[in-house]
C-alpha cells in the first residue's frame, strides 16, 4: 500500500453529445467527491444551474469506480466495513468468555467481504445520482480539461470519445487526491488502497509500505482479518501527530499481529510468479 498524493484528474461522460455542442451553466464543478457533491447541490438549492463533471482514471491495475470520491469508494466507507469484519472475527474469539456457548470459529471469506463492500459502494453511488437528479444538477461522467478560465471541454471515456463544451462564469475544482507510486523499478507491480477494496482475490501475505494513517489503518485492518502483514516504516510513523499517541497505535498494531519494520526502504518490486518480491530491501 502506498501513501496518497495528488495526480492528474480525469473524469468519464455518461451521455452522448455532438462534438459541436456548447452548454451554458452558472456553475461547473469538477470532481464528484464529498466536496464536489456538497458544492453542486448547495448551489442548485440557491437557484444556480449547475454541471457536475466527475470520473475516475483507472489505476495501473485497471480499478475504477463511480461517483462519490475517495471516501465513498476507496476510503472511509469500504475501510470501515473491512475494519468491522475484523472486529467481528475478534468478538467471535472471545464470545465464550462472555457466556456464549457452542461458538464455532469459522473461516473468513475475502470474496464474500469484498462483495458486501462493493454492493454498499454501488448503492451509495446510486443514492448520490438520485440526489443530484432531484436537485437539478446535470451530471457528466467525462475527462475534463480547460479551454479558458470559463470554458471546459469534456471527452467521453466510452469508445465513441465524443466531446462537449461547457461554459460557466464560475468553475470549482474539487478533484481530490489519488495515490502516487514511488519512483522505483516495478512500483506498479504493487497495489494501492484504490485496488485493495475492489480486489476479488485476497491479498494474502502483505507488505504495507508507508507510515501515513492510510498505511497504518490498512495494516491493522488486514491483520484483524487474519492475514500476515509486515508494515515497513522508513523513519517514524504519523509524523504530524503526537508521538506518545502514535506509540500506542503502533503497539496496538503489533498486538493485533502486524510485524512493524523500521529503517528500511523498498528499492524494487519484482514479479515472482503470481507473487511480488521486494528487492534491495
Amino acid at each position: 500500500m502506498l501513501s496518497r498524493l495528488s495526480t492528474k484528474h480525469v473524469f468519464a461522460l455518461s451521455r452522448r453529445y455532438a462534438a459541436s455542442s456548447v452548454s451554458e451553466f452558472d456553475l461547473i464543478v469538477i470532481g464528484g467527491g464529498s466536496g464536489g457533491l456538497s458544492c453542486s447541490k448547495a448551489a442548485s438549492e440557491y437557484g444556480a444551474s449547475v454541471a457536475l463533471v466527475n470520473g475516475v482514471t483507472p489505476s495501473p491495475h485497471g480499478t475504477t469506480w463511480g461517483i462519490g470520491g475517495t471516501c465513498a469508494n476507496v476510503g472511509c466507507i469500504p475501510k470501515k466495513l473491512m475494519h468491522h469484519a475484523g472486529i467481528v472475527g475478534k468478538e467471535v474469539d472471545h464470545a465464550e468468555t462472555y457466556g456464549w456457548t457452542n461458538v464455532e470459529k469459522g473461516k473468513h471469506s475475502w470474496e464474500a467481504l469484498v462483495k458486501v463492500v462493493n454492493d454498499r459502494i454501488k448503492a451509495n453511488s446510486w443514492i448520490y445520482r438520485v440526489q443530484l437528479h432531484k436537485k437539478g444538477v446535470k451530471l457528466y461522467t467525462a475527462i475534463a480539461s480547460f479551454i479558458d478560465n470559463h470554458t471546459v471541454k469534456i471527452v467521453s471515456t466510452d469508445n465513441k470519445r465524443t466531446e462537449l463544451t461547457l461554459r460557466a462564469p464560475n468553475i470549482v475544482l474539487a478533484t481530490g487526491l489519488r495515490p502516487r507510486y514511488p519512483e522505483i523499478p516495478g512500483a506498479d507491480n504493487g497495489i494501492t488502497s484504490d485496488d485493495l477494496f475492489w480486489s476479488v482475490k485476497s491479498p494474502g501475505k502483505t507488505l504495507v509500505v508507508g507510515a501515513s494513517y492510510v498505511a497504518l489503518e490498512t495494516a491493522g485492518m488486514l491483520a484483524d482479518l487474519g492475514l500476515p502483514v509486515d508494515l515497513l516504516i522508513r523513519s517514524r510513523p504519523l509524523k504530524p501527530f503526537d508521538q506518545d499517541c502514535v506509540k500506542c497505535v503502533v503497539e496496538g498494531l503489533k498486538h493485533h499481529g502486524a510485524n512493524v519494520i523500521y529503517g528500511r526502504e523498498v528499492g524494487e518490486v519484482a514479479l515472482d510468479g503470481d507473487k511480488r518480491k521486494v528487492e534491495n530491501f
